[in-house]
Protein backbone atom coordinates (compact mmCIF):
# COMPACT_ATOMS: atom_id res chain seq x y z
CA UNK A 1 0.00 0.00 0.00
CA UNK A 2 2.98 2.32 0.51
CA UNK A 3 3.61 2.14 -3.24
CA UNK A 4 0.03 3.31 -3.83
CA UNK A 5 -0.17 6.15 -1.32
CA UNK A 6 3.49 7.20 -1.07
CA UNK A 7 3.67 9.29 -4.27
CA UNK A 8 0.41 11.06 -3.37
CA UNK A 9 1.64 11.91 0.13
CA UNK A 10 4.88 13.22 -1.33
CA UNK A 11 3.03 15.34 -3.88
CA UNK A 12 0.83 16.80 -1.13
CA UNK A 13 3.81 17.38 1.16
CA UNK A 14 2.29 15.35 3.97
CA UNK A 15 3.57 12.59 6.18
CA UNK A 16 2.93 8.97 5.35
CA UNK A 17 2.19 6.93 8.46
CA UNK A 18 2.05 3.14 8.22
CA UNK A 19 -0.45 1.77 10.74
CA UNK A 20 -0.87 -2.01 10.84
CA UNK A 21 -4.42 -1.53 12.15
CA UNK A 22 -5.37 -0.19 8.71
CA UNK A 23 -4.38 -3.40 6.92
CA UNK A 24 -6.68 -5.55 4.80
CA UNK A 25 -8.81 -8.13 6.62
CA UNK A 26 -6.94 -11.16 7.88
CA UNK A 27 -7.69 -14.08 5.57
CA UNK A 28 -6.29 -17.33 4.24
CA UNK A 29 -5.62 -17.75 0.53
CA UNK A 30 -8.41 -19.46 -1.41
CA UNK A 31 -9.00 -20.26 -5.09
CA UNK A 32 -11.13 -17.67 -6.89
CA UNK A 33 -14.62 -19.18 -6.63
CA UNK A 34 -14.11 -20.20 -3.01
CA UNK A 35 -12.64 -16.76 -2.24
CA UNK A 36 -15.64 -14.92 -3.70
CA UNK A 37 -18.10 -17.17 -1.83
CA UNK A 38 -16.18 -16.59 1.40
CA UNK A 39 -16.22 -12.82 0.90
CA UNK A 40 -20.00 -13.03 0.39
CA UNK A 41 -20.27 -14.82 3.77
CA UNK A 42 -17.91 -12.27 5.37
CA UNK A 43 -20.39 -9.49 4.70
CA UNK A 44 -23.63 -11.48 5.02
CA UNK A 45 -22.97 -12.19 8.71
CA UNK A 46 -20.44 -9.58 9.93
CA UNK A 47 -20.30 -11.09 13.43
CA UNK A 48 -19.12 -14.52 12.22
CA UNK A 49 -15.83 -15.56 10.68
CA UNK A 50 -16.65 -16.77 7.15
CA UNK A 51 -13.84 -19.36 7.12
CA UNK A 52 -10.96 -20.65 9.20
CA UNK A 53 -8.29 -17.97 9.55
CA UNK A 54 -10.57 -15.16 8.40
CA UNK A 55 -11.21 -12.08 10.50
CA UNK A 56 -14.82 -11.12 11.18
CA UNK A 57 -16.08 -8.10 9.25
CA UNK A 58 -17.25 -6.39 12.46
CA UNK A 59 -13.75 -6.73 13.95
CA UNK A 60 -12.09 -5.32 10.84
CA UNK A 61 -14.49 -2.37 10.76
CA UNK A 62 -13.92 -1.59 14.44
CA UNK A 63 -10.14 -1.92 13.97
CA UNK A 64 -10.11 0.55 11.08
CA UNK A 65 -12.43 3.02 12.82
CA UNK A 66 -10.24 3.04 15.96
CA UNK A 67 -7.08 3.52 13.88
CA UNK A 68 -8.63 6.34 11.86
CA UNK A 69 -9.69 8.00 15.12
CA UNK A 70 -6.15 7.75 16.52
CA UNK A 71 -4.64 9.10 13.32
CA UNK A 72 -7.19 11.92 13.17
CA UNK A 73 -6.36 13.03 16.71
CA UNK A 74 -2.69 13.43 15.81
CA UNK A 75 -3.28 14.94 12.36
CA UNK A 76 -3.38 18.70 11.83
CA UNK A 77 -6.97 19.50 10.91
CA UNK A 78 -8.02 15.91 11.63
CA UNK A 79 -7.78 14.87 7.97
CA UNK A 80 -6.69 11.30 7.33
CA UNK A 81 -6.19 9.49 4.03
CA UNK A 82 -6.46 5.72 4.37
CA UNK A 83 -5.11 3.20 1.94
CA UNK A 84 -6.26 -0.34 2.59
CA UNK A 85 -7.93 -3.30 0.94
CA UNK A 86 -11.49 -3.50 -0.31
CA UNK A 87 -12.72 -6.02 2.27
CA UNK A 88 -11.41 -3.91 5.16
CA UNK A 89 -12.81 -0.67 3.76
CA UNK A 90 -16.20 -2.23 3.03
CA UNK A 91 -16.20 -3.62 6.58
CA UNK A 92 -15.55 -0.09 7.82
CA UNK A 93 -18.53 1.22 5.85
CA UNK A 94 -20.73 -1.55 7.28
CA UNK A 95 -19.60 -0.74 10.82
CA UNK A 96 -20.48 2.93 10.19
CA UNK A 97 -23.93 1.88 8.86
CA UNK A 98 -23.12 3.58 5.54
CA UNK A 99 -23.58 0.23 3.79
CA UNK A 100 -25.83 -2.54 5.16
CA UNK A 101 -24.59 -6.12 5.48
CA UNK A 102 -27.11 -7.00 2.74
CA UNK A 103 -25.55 -4.41 0.39
CA UNK A 104 -21.91 -5.02 1.34
CA UNK A 105 -21.00 -7.87 -1.02
CA UNK A 106 -22.42 -6.09 -4.08
CA UNK A 107 -20.73 -2.87 -2.92
CA UNK A 108 -17.39 -4.67 -2.53
CA UNK A 109 -17.72 -6.02 -6.09
CA UNK A 110 -17.90 -2.44 -7.47
CA UNK A 111 -14.53 -1.43 -6.05
CA UNK A 112 -11.93 -0.98 -8.76
CA UNK A 113 -8.16 -1.29 -8.53
CA UNK A 114 -7.29 1.40 -7.56
CA UNK A 115 -10.40 3.20 -6.37
CA UNK A 116 -11.37 6.02 -4.07
CA UNK A 117 -14.09 6.74 -1.55
CA UNK A 118 -14.35 9.92 0.50
CA UNK A 119 -15.98 9.95 3.94
CA UNK A 120 -16.61 12.84 6.27
CA UNK A 121 -16.48 11.50 9.84
CA UNK A 122 -17.82 14.31 11.98
CA UNK A 123 -16.89 14.95 15.60
CA UNK A 124 -20.57 14.44 16.49
CA UNK A 125 -20.15 10.77 15.58
CA UNK A 126 -22.13 11.07 12.37
CA UNK A 127 -20.71 10.39 8.96
CA UNK A 128 -21.42 11.24 5.38
CA UNK A 129 -20.16 9.65 2.22
CA UNK A 130 -18.87 12.39 -0.04
CA UNK A 131 -17.96 9.93 -2.80
CA UNK A 132 -18.61 6.19 -2.97
CA UNK A 133 -16.25 3.70 -4.59
CA UNK A 134 -16.83 3.27 -8.32
CA UNK A 135 -18.30 6.77 -8.78
CA UNK A 136 -16.73 8.83 -11.53
CA UNK A 137 -14.35 11.50 -10.37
Amino acid sequence: MIETLGPTAELLGTDLVVDDALRETDAQWLVHDEFVATVARLFAVPTMSPARGWERSCDAGARLLAAIGRQGESSPGGDVVVCSGGRALTSLLVSLAVVTPEQAFAYWQTIGMPDLAVLDLLASGTQAVVRHFAESV
